[in-house]
């Protein structure tokens, strides 16, 4: 073995150890069921011309929420209480970031639930959007995390184009507009 193959084992090796690492940070190996169904449209301005397809590199936290982390995230409960954050940005005050879900609503469970918080500094938008038409808003700001729920029981047992957006507005327009996300369930309106 000549010293180029050796560098070339020794790289691919180092390449194959740092693409393993990456990938068991990825939401789907930490079995958040949720990101298996909602697709990244456009993720925030820092990720180049902003659009990203269903890649949470960057954007996703695996691990527990840690009181560490203060100012730019969401205020802090407890150990556990957090676990694998997804953070997503407005890449302008026009062009919100965007989630995706294309299917079938199933009438059992028509409420959107989404766990998220914003930051202690700002506070942004967290919009529901079904068929290219807005169903409700929550202001999010870093003092606490909410239970977003949007009844979407009109469109039970319907294919739908539902995203969630984060827009800028709020108390400021454009000021932290980060949204973190914990959480997204479709649950019985019972």
């Amino acid at each position: 073995m000549d010293m180029s193959s050796h560098h070339f084992g020794y790289w691919l090796a180092s390449a194959l150890l740092i693409l393993s690492s990456a990938c068991s940070q990825s939401p789907k190996a930490t079995q958040e069921a949720w990101c298996n169904d909602w697709q990244i449209l456009v993720r925030d301005a820092l990720t180049g011309d902003g659009k990203v397809s269903d890649q949470y590199e960057g954007a996703w936290f695996p691990g527990d929420m840690t009181p560490d982390k203060r100012g730019i995230r969401p205020y802090y409960e407890a150990v556990g209480a957090h676990v694998g954050i997804l953070e997503l940005h407005p890449v302008s005050t026009t062009e919100p970031a965007k989630l995706k879900f294309r299917g079938t609503l199933s009438p059992a469970s028509p409420v959107l639930t989404v766990t998220a918080g914003g930051t202690l500094q700002g506070d942004g938008l967290l919009q529901c959007w079904v068929n290219a038409r807005k169903i409700g808003e929550y202001i999010l700001d870093g003092s606490q995390w909410s239970r977003c729920q949007f009844d979407l029981s009109a469109f039970a047992g319907r294919d739908v184009d539902l995203q969630l957006r984060i827009a800028a507005g709020g108390k400021d327009i454009w000021y932290f507009e980060n949204i973190f996300i914990d959480d997204i369930a479709f649950i019985s309106n019972r």
